[in-house]
């Protein structure tokens, strides 16, 4: 086992001063050693950045292969897919399915990266609707604004807009095409509660400003582009934003 300290200019065989070397077997990798009552610990996360690197097709029996991003979809986290609304709503696969640690919790589940969200497997749901679950994006992607209480991120009272929903648990309104969109495709149990309020944001991927709206679980984005159609509320590119931010894209 060899360690560069200066990004490749040096190396050092670590092997023989560090015995008992464990690498984690899930994201982020980290290698850890234990000498002298001492606890090591080397950040080997860089490696991750390979989860995202095209891969051959598999040869599961209902397995798809993707050719835009090289990625395999199969089991029960295709089933979800295609149930729950597919390429439209989740994208293409950006990863194989692999094991990671949930910065929500601090649990290590079986994921998967999409275009627009990430799947966690959780066996502890196995047999019910639950077993399959969306990874909380649109709280990653905005912890730091909802702790500043940003713009849209404050609490906000009960509105009473026409037709509305206040959620109190996060202390937001939900009304319009998004709370249409939030009903008719899973509600509470997909997106989770809002976690802001409507506002004009410009969308990284296009450069464009739409009306948005941040829930736990993804964001919502209103095209009027496409007004009258089943595209009128797009969810989000969470994955992708994630995955950048990660350096994986």
């Amino acid at each position: 086992m060899w360690h560069s300290p200066d990004g490749g200019k040096t190396w050092h065989d670590i092997g023989p001063n560090m015995p008992n070397l464990l690498a984690s077997p899930y994201a982020p990798t980290v290698l850890l050693s234990f000498k002298n009552d001492k606890i090591y610990k080397l950040d080997l996360s860089f490696i991750d950045k390979a989860q995202t690197k095209q891969v051959s097709p598999s040869e599961t029996p209902d397995g798809i292969y993707f050719e835009a991003t090289g990625h395999n979809l199969s089991g029960i986290f295709k089933k979800y897919w295609e149930e729950h609304g597919g390429l439209a709503r989740f994208g293409y696969p950006w990863t194989e399915p692999f094991r990671e640690t949930n910065p929500s919790d601090g649990k290590v589940y079986l994921v998967q990266y999409f275009e627009r969200n990430r799947f966690e497997y959780h066996p502890e749901y196995a047999g019910t609707p639950y077993e399959v679950l969306l990874g909380l994006l649109g709280n990653q992607q905005t912890e730091a604004r909802r702790a500043a209480g940003d713009g849209a991120f404050n609490h906000f009272d009960d509105a009473h807009y026409p037709s509305g929903a206040y959620f109190s648990q996060t202390g937001h309104n939900l009304r319009n095409s998004f709370k249409a969109y939030w009903e008719a495709n899973g509600g509470l149990a997909i997106y989770g509660y809002p976690i802001s309020e409507e506002f004009e944001e410009v969308n990284p991927d296009d450069g464009k400003t739409y009306v948005v709206q941040y829930f736990e679980r993804n964001r919502f984005e209103y095209h009027p582009e496409n007004k009258g159609t089943r595209y009128e509320v797009l969810l989000g590119l969470l994955g992708n934003s994630l995955l950048k931010s990660k350096g994986w894209l």
